[in-house]
Order: structure tokens, then sequence, then C-alpha cells
């Protein structure tokens, strides 16, 4: 029988009010605003990049579920779906996606019965299903972050066991290093918990980022663990969030400066409010807290320390795209 290594992961809109740790917030401007040949769309959660600047959707169909993403690229007329063949899509249920920085993208899809393992399945540039891998994980977890690095192909899944595992379980998050035909190389163990009976009502604290230094950058909660591809952990990163009803949705890395997503006091029916704080990944410095001015809206979607951040929007019943420098 195979038994997987473990590692414990263990450290050596309207301005909120700020603690006395945080920088002076300050406001985002567009810098830059470009209009695609792309029609308008809905999409769910947070959006994705490659390293070229195109954009990956998981697209609001008739269902959160689906298992449809939306590549928007900036010379192409039309985005290129990314979607499971009718078989897969009726008895699947969406999980998680994942972009490289080459621009491939994965899908990570539930049995909607729960009753096999979850699956991960890759696609060529042109949309068509192209591998499928069922991940060798223990019963009762769930997929909630998917990440892939480019070289090896290995991949790293965070989720967390739901109510069938077992009660010891039960709540726990689970961290693992996956190797591209599914077996379980390292799992990497946080100690963190979630209430299950919060699970949907509150924003996922989880996301992950294959930066371009090749580290994989792991955000929960309070924290952006930072690993190699091998999965050791090199350091821990802390944030210091602008409120308790604050909560940290997603990290992206570039050259050195880590990005996080902040959504503040999010109530349903209401507009969330979006800040973004900046750290130096070599510090652990925190260097810039930002909010966004009104026209550039609150569907921030990427970052890269050479632009800033990108907002999209719709012109005319087509994509638009604002840039706003971080400076």
């Amino acid at each position: 029988m195979f038994l997987p290594f473990v590692l414990l992961l263990l450290s050596t809109g309207t301005k909120p009010t700020t603690t006395s740790r945080l920088p002076h917030l300050v406001r985002l401007e567009i810098s830059t605003s470009t209009t695609l040949e792309v029609p308008s769309f809905g999409s769910f959660g947070d959006a994705q990049a490659d390293e070229d600047g195109n954009l990956f959707f998981h697209a609001a169909t008739r269902h959160y579920l689906d298992s449809v993403v939306l590549g928007v690229y900036a010379k192409k007329s039309q985005p290129v779906v990314f979607a499971l063949p009718d078989d897969f899509a009726k008895s699947t249920a969406f999980a998680a996606f994942s972009v490289t920085r080459s621009g491939k993208v994965y899908i990570a899809a539930e049995d909607r019965e729960l009753k096999a393992r979850p699956r991960v399945f890759s696609f060529d540039d042109d949309g068509q299903l192209s591998s499928q891998t069922e991940l060798e994980t223990p019963k009762g977890v769930r997929v909630k972050t998917l990440s892939i690095f480019d070289r090896s192909g290995n991949m790293f899944v965070a989720g967390y066991y739901d109510s069938s595992a077992l009660p010891a379980q039960r709540g726990r998050s689970y961290v693992a290093l996956v190797t591209p035909s599914g077996k379980v190389l390292r799992e990497l163990r946080n100690g963190d918990t979630i209430d299950l009976k919060k699970v949907g009502d509150i924003p996922n604290e989880s996301s992950s980022y294959v930066a371009d230094d090749g580290n994989l950058y792991l955000l929960a909660g309070n924290k952006i663990r930072v690993l190699q591809e091998s999965g050791q952990l090199l350091r821990t990163l802390h944030l210091s969030k602008p409120s308790q009803e604050c909560f940290a949705t997603k990290v992206i890395v570039s050259q050195g400066i880590a990005a996080v997503w902040l959504d503040v006091n999010p109530k349903e029916g209401q507009t969330v409010q979006l800040n973004f704080e900046t750290i130096d990944v070599s510090t652990g410095h925190i260097l810039s807290l930002y909010y966004p001015e009104d026209e550039l809206g609150n569907k921030a979607v990427n970052f890269t320390r050479q632009d800033g951040f990108t907002f999209l929007d719709s012109d005319k019943g087509r994509v638009r795209l604002f840039t706003a420098a971080a400076h």
C-alpha cells in the first residue's frame, strides 16, 4: 500500500476602519481603459490569469456546479469555452479550476453523489478535453483550491474533510501535493479547521497561486504559506486585516510582491467592499493598502507589479478592462 509522506506546515469601495499596524489607505485610480471585441458575460467567483494576462472565468451558467470555464484572450473576438463532455457534466459538480502560467486550463470536479473520488480534467488550448485524472485523496475530502506546476505537472490540492469523513477528521483542512497520475505524494498538515455549518455562508478564505519565482503561495485566513514545488515550507507571511469583518479571498504574486484580495464586511444582497493589501514576499513587510475608486467597480481580476490591478467592466455589451497602477 502506498502511504503519502506527511509534512507539518510549521513556520520557524468604502473606506473601512484601519488598525495602527496598517499603512494608510490609498485610492486606486484608472490608468488605462481597453474595450475588447468579446461580448460581456457573467461569472462566478474570482478570475485567474496566465503570464500573458489572458483571463479565465468560471462561467455563470444555469448553476454554479456546472464545470464551464471561459478564456478571454486579448487577440480573440470570442471567448474559448472549456467544458466537460455531457457524460461527465451530468455526473459531476464543479469544485475548482486552475490556469497555469503557460495558460493550460484544469477543472477539478466532484461526483454529484459523492460516491467517487474527485477528478481533475485538463484541456487543450482550443477547449478540447485532453486528459482526466482521479485524485487518490482520502474519503470525505472536498476540493476548494487547485494549482498546477507547469514544469512537473504536479497538482496542489487544498480543501477540507466533510461530514462523511471519520468523526476525528470532520472540519479539518486537507492540503496535499498530488502527482499527474493522481497519487498523493505528500500531505501537508497545517492544523486549520473550519465550521462545516458555515460552509457556503461566508467567503472562502483559501487561495493558492504558483508565482513567477516557481513557488506556491497558499492563502488561508491570516497567513500565506510559501512552498517549494516539493512541498517544503519556505516561510510564512502574515496579513494584517483592516477589520474583523474582513475576509482574505485571493492572492497573486508578481515579481516579489503579493497582492491579497480583501472582502470587507460582505453581507447578503449588498455590494462587497473590496480592498487590497500588498506584501513584500522576501521580508513579509506590508507595503500598501488600497481601495478602488467607484468607476473601477469591485470586479478585480488580476495583478502585476508592472501594471498594477486589472478590473473587469462592460462597455455597450463588450468586455472592458481597466488597469490601476499600484504605487
